[in-house]
């Protein structure tokens, strides 16, 4: 999404293309985790010859890379065209994070201080990681990137009213993703979205731990992986499940440990695992418990990928009665080209 404000590519996977048309773009602030600069995306890349290096073609062009989150936050008005390498892919996932990279709050916060003045500037800002969450069908990693947005749209909104007269906010998506839904038979059909907060990392980063155990111990047993599995999720394998919604029950135990027993054998075939988002995942004891944990919290999906389900569009300040009604997703970007005309 973000790449659609400044590059011409005609396929998403040009990383190193749109690498260049960032840096063409001649736009004074971008914010995020950094340029994928992998083999596959540059050094075999017809364009790669001419440009060299992305990180080294972006700083040609002007632009100040920022690699830590102390020099992010110290910018000033002034400083001129930035960049920032936080890393070569995308931010943590806000369950994940360790705090050493910026929030998009601080992000907004700081492109709207950098870029204030009397010509006005434009901001797109995007949760993208919401998405890859829906595509996981990880809950838990799902609300806490929504909460991260939900932070920033704050501090975008803290800007409109100091300036109500002349700003205009927009919060929209470009579609739903896993086809995420409250109120589960399972549960009575009640919901305890609380249950949540025993998750402590994403599903992703949990398939990490177990696939470093795997290594470090080809014969890992299931009582190997159970204090990952308890410190990842709060899952307990003692105690009284009616009494305690994160013990296990045993139905739910018998289906992790038989996802379990599935990755051990897959683990020893060593094929190379399928991860597309419509593809089956060859790894299948990430995706059980996450299965469990939104089971235990009342939580539905529907896929893996994207779905038809119509997304909110909310707008506050200058000619915010624009988005109103239905509203065909691409009309949004005409509806705010037209205001610059």
């Amino acid at each position: 999404t973000p790449a659609g404000f400044y590059a011409h590519r005609n396929n998403r996977g040009d990383a190193y293309g749109i690498s260049i048309d960032l840096a063409d773009s001649g736009f004074d602030f971008f914010a995020g985790g950094g340029l994928d600069v992998s083999d596959r995306n540059s050094t075999n890349h017809a364009q790669y010859a001419k440009c060299g290096d992305a990180y080294e073609y972006v700083r040609s062009k002007g632009y100040k890379i920022v690699e830590t989150k102390d020099q992010f936050l110290a910018l000033k008005p002034g400083d001129g065209k930035v960049f920032t390498k936080f890393t070569n892919s995308a931010l943590e996932y806000m369950i994940d994070a360790d705090g050493s990279q910026p929030t998009l709050a601080e992000m907004v916060a700081k492109a709207a201080e950098m870029l204030d003045g009397d010509s006005g500037f434009f901001i797109m800002a995007e949760g993208g990681r919401v998405d890859w969450a829906g595509h996981d069908n990880d809950a838990a990693t799902n609300l806490r990137d929504v909460l991260a947005l939900d932070a920033a749209v704050k501090v975008a909104l803290e800007f409109q009213d100091r300036h109500p007269d002349d700003t205009l906010v927009v919060v929209t998506g470009d579609h739903e993703t896993g086809g995420m839904s409250m109120g589960f038979a399972g549960t009575g059909y009640a919901l305890y979205m609380d249950r949540l907060v025993n998750q402590t990392m994403s599903v992703g980063k949990f398939g990490e731990k177990v696939d470093a155990a795997f290594r470090a111990k080809p014969d890992l047993s299931f009582d190997d992986v159970k204090p990952i599995i308890a410190e990842a999720f709060g899952f307990k394998f003692e105690g009284d499940a009616k009494k305690d919604s994160m013990v296990l029950t045993e139905a739910e135990l018998k289906g992790i440990v038989a996802a379990f027993d599935h990755d051990v054998q897959f683990h020893k075939s060593k094929i190379e695992e399928n991860s597309k988002y419509d593809g089956e995942k060859r790894y299948l004891l990430g995706g059980e418990c996450r299965v469990v944990m939104s089971h235990k919290c009342g939580i539905g999906w529907s896929s893996g990928a994207h779905t038809a389900m119509p997304v909110l569009t909310t707008a506050k300040g200058r000619c915010a009665e624009q988005f109103t009604g239905f509203i065909e997703n691409t009309d949004i970007s005409r509806i705010m080209k037209a205001f610059y005309e």
